[in-house]
């Protein structure tokens, strides 16, 4: 099995722009209950571009989703955070996306961790 976070969350949903619902897998092969994480903590913006080096996207999203994605054979179905980010003159936005594997990983808990 691949080590992937599209691997080891099920049930992943987005509550409002941020906060990403999930069950992590722990290293014993058994689920998680309920987790939560608030992404707004992990992402900023820069004129309509998703940053990793700082935090508040959520506060300059017109709106925001997650879905799962294709990247590769080995990762088939990666949890993507997707929004449409406003520029800096406030009133046209981009949409964009970062997919969640290339800056978390599951822990041995099954819980998500950022990753630098």
């Amino acid at each position: 099995m691949s080590d992937s976070v599209g691997h080891r969350i099920k049930d992943d949903s987005l509550e409002g722009k941020s906060l990403l619902h999930y069950k992590g897998l722990k290293s014993d092969d058994t689920w998680t209950e309920d987790q939560t994480i608030d992404l707004n903590n992990y992402f900023g913006d820069s004129d309509g571009w998703f940053t990793a080096d700082n935090s508040g996207y959520a506060e300059r999203a017109e709106d925001a989703d997650e879905i799962r994605e294709y990247v590769t054979a080995a990762r088939p179905s990666e949890p993507k955070l997707r929004a449409h980010l406003y520029r800096d003159d406030n009133k046209t936005t981009r949409f964009q996306g970062v997919t969640l594997d290339d800056f978390f990983e599951v822990d041995d808990d099954g819980i998500l961790e950022r990753v630098y």
